[in-house]
């Protein structure tokens, strides 16, 4: 399958680029390390070869149907972890882990460069028709056609942190700094606004820059000090004050609990009528989105306090690994379960960490700066195979294999600070 790696570079004038794929990569996956003994996995084998021969007895026999034989196989196959989007939303869906459905390249193309208005920090999200849309810092969110061509622009007016949600109907869903989170028509043109906190005091304070993220008619977006719960007809459901500034995007667990970071040094969780399910206390200011491993039932946050926390599904602590830097962006897990996190300087870094223990699986460096706010805003997504891609300073897009070798790197005009994505071509 073939597909295509768009990113945005931090310039002043930037750029969203797409890169072609030359073929999926292949041989990543079988290099992965063996996580089970031999002598643990025999036993499990011997009954599994027993249960194979008692079915195969049965057929001889005549004594299994069709239907028994598929429910057979149905449970003999591990559950999975869920797809990936496509990236029309940030991180590629409500579990927030940045897990491609398209395949890495062996070696990028660059195809097309489009002027995005001013420097990125959303990353680009792909509708259901192959518009790509793109937000910049110096305040216009545009539709680019796949061929790179402009399909349309819209101007708020002030900065635009905030990454995309894109429905089945193409409506586009996004906040700003004008405080107001909008949704337009396919086509570019204003559906509906919200102003969430014009009720509320010191409404000024109160940017949209977080990633609005939407299941069954109703969307949850964070502004201000606020979790806000919205409708498709452009109507607040709810809110909910935290203790300080919202600039983590929420993510939702697997039975609708939203779940999101704030500068209170908090992970909160609220249940989906908004009220307050628990709290989880860290040591400093939490930016970064949590991730989502269905599977393990673990919530994985990053926090200015330099450490990645493994949280469980009812709030209590599971593991905390020292990260070596500001934890800002978002965490990706692969479909194996995989951790993967960037981190800010002085040395900034891309880490592995293993699900179960949270120890340190391999590091790469991205280079080192003068002060701990040198790092990597961008945050890592992972293709079947379980490559990583990320942006790093400098201008780069990197690609790591799923045991820490790097495959490529792909020289960008400036720091690529927004999330690479990969859509299929």
């Amino acid at each position: 399958m073939h597909s295509t790696i768009q990113w945005a570079a931090s310039v002043a004038a930037a750029i969203l680029a797409a890169l072609a794929c030359r073929g999926p990569s292949g041989s990543a996956a079988a290099r992965r390390p063996d996580t089970v003994s031999r002598e643990d996995a025999a036993p499990e084998e011997t009954a599994r070869q027993a249960a194979d021969a008692e079915a195969s007895a049965r057929r001889d026999a005549g004594e299994a149907d069709e239907a028994t034989f598929e429910a057979e196989a149905e449970a003999s196959t591990p559950p999975a972890r869920e797809r990936g989007d496509g990236f029309r939303s940030f991180r590629a869906g409500r579990y927030r882990t940045g897990r491609a459905n398209g395949h890495a390249p062996r070696a990028p193309v660059l195809l097309w460069e489009h002027p995005g208005g001013g420097e990125i920090r959303a990353q680009p999200v792909v509708a259901p028709d192959g518009t790509v849309g793109v937000a910049a810092l110096g305040g216009t969110i545009a539709g680019v056609r796949p061929d790179g061509t402009r399909k349309w622009s819209f101007e708020p007016g002030d900065r635009i942190y905030s990454t995309s949600f894109v429905d089945d109907e193409g409506t586009i869903y996004f906040g700003a700094d004008t405080d107001i989170l909008y949704a337009l028509e396919p086509d570019g043109r204003t559906k509906w606004t919200i102003h969430p906190a014009e009720d509320t005091e010191k409404p000024e304070l109160h940017d949209v820059d977080t990633a609005p993220i939407l299941r069954g008619g109703v969307g949850f977006v964070g502004a201000g000090l606020y979790l806000y719960a919205f409708d498709r007809r452009g109507t607040v459901r709810w809110r909910t004050a935290t203790g300080n500034k919202v600039f983590s995007s929420p993510a939702l667990l697997p039975d609708g609990t939203i779940v999101a970071g704030s500068q209170d040094d908090k992970l909160w969780a609220l249940r989906p009528a908004g009220a307050v399910r628990w709290t989880y206390q860290m040591a400093a200011d939490v930016d970064g989105s949590p991730a989502i491993d269905e599977l393990l039932e673990n919530i994985y946050v990053g926090a200015d306090d330099g450490r990645v926390h493994a949280v469980s599904f009812d709030g209590k602590r599971r593991w905390t690994v020292d990260a070596g830097g500001f934890v800002r962006g978002g965490i990706a897990v692969d479909a194996r379960g995989r951790v993967y996190v960037t981190t800010f300087g002085p040395t900034a870094r891309l880490l592995a960490l293993d699900p179960e223990g949270g120890w340190v699986r391999w590091t790469v460096d991205a280079g080192s700066g003068p002060t701990a706010e040198f790092g990597i805003r961008s945050s890592p997504v992972v293709d079947p195979d379980g490559v990583v891609l990320f942006g790093a300073p400098g201008g780069f897009v990197r690609a790591v294999s799923p045991d820490g070798a790097e495959l490529w790197t792909f020289r960008a005009p400036a720091d690529v600070d927004a999330g690479p994505i990969l859509a299929d071509a």
